[in-house]
């Protein structure tokens, strides 16, 4: 489902409403998402498994922006609610993911 409605660095709508019904659950936001996500990211034995996981998180975190700006993300200093869980998502998939991604297609160039 989710590879249907959403692609990594690019929020589609389909991709924003499908990540807005995810939060609602509550394996999908705060400390248990953190969780899952950390957990998934350190299997260093299988790296096929873990480049899925990097590509998975990119497409789930690539609504972020959009989701910061209706303020149901992390504002910071400019008030409102804090949402850890997003702002800690959007940093670690999306510097890891921009970084391994040209990084892989250079090792195969």
């Amino acid at each position: 489902m989710i590879a249907t409605k959403c692609s990594p660095f690019v929020c589609r709508h389909e991709c924003l409403a499908y990540v807005k019904e995810l939060q609602k659950h509550p394996c999908f936001h705060g400390d248990v998402y953190e969780m899952f996500q950390f957990t998934a990211l350190q299997v260093q034995s299988n790296s096929e498994y873990r480049a899925k996981m990097f590509y998975l998180f990119a497409q789930l975190d690539s609504c972020d922006w959009e989701l910061w700006q209706e303020g149901n993300g992390h504002t910071g200093d400019a008030g409102g609610p804090i949402n850890f869980g997003t702002s800690r998502r959007l940093s670690l998939s999306t510097v890891i993911a921009s970084a391994l991604i040209p990084l892989s297609f250079a090792i195969y160039i």
